[in-house]
């Protein structure tokens, strides 16, 4: 599948035509139709539907989107990575917001260069970016042992348990 062609998709769908999206891209509308002639050929399928209001998705058009903006997400951070000015970095909401911040500043200041892409987020949400290829590294409270990963452990937090204090006549917490 040819990467041109799913950001010509994308950009018909976004823009709402042809004339539009070939303006906003430096594309001339004639590339922009093949690009998505070749498209519909290649997944034996129309993408878009052309009527008055302008450009709509087809139902497989709009099945096709968000696997269009993984891949096109996927290749820019293929290219960041090998220019190595970009890194991807998920944590977990807890991490994220109370230890990652001193770790981040310390980094930035010893790599300027490396622009820091960061997510706070849960923990499933954040593997499923590792999965996804969207992020690089994943820092999280646990890790499910998935394929193809490999996890270390970071550093260890004592785990306090608070509960209200005993009521009159009832049996402290055992």
């Amino acid at each position: 599948m040819n990467l041109r062609h799913l950001e010509s998709f994308l950009a018909v769908l976004r823009h709402g035509s042809y004339r539009e999206a070939a303006t906003r891209t430096g594309t001339s509308q004639p590339a922009l139709s093949q690009h998505i002639r070749k498209l519909e050929a290649e997944l034996c399928v129309g993408l878009i539907q052309r009527q008055h209001s302008g450009c709509k998705p087809t139902p497989e058009g709009l099945a096709l989107v968000p696997y269009a903006e993984s891949l096109l997400r996927t290749e820019k951070r293929a290219r960041a990575h090998f220019r190595d000015r970009s890194l991807g970095i998920g944590a977990g909401t807890n991490i994220g917001v109370y230890l990652l911040p001193a770790y981040l500043k310390d980094f930035r200041t010893r790599k300027p260069e490396t622009e820091i892409e960061m997510t706070v987020d849960n923990n499933p949400a954040i593997a499923r970016r590792l999965e996804e290829a969207q992020i690089e590294v994943a820092i999280m409270e646990w890790w499910d042992g998935r394929r193809g990963f490999t996890a270390h452990p970071w550093r260890r937090e004592e785990l306090v348990l608070i509960i209200p204090p005993a009521k009159k006549g009832s049996e402290p917490f055992k």
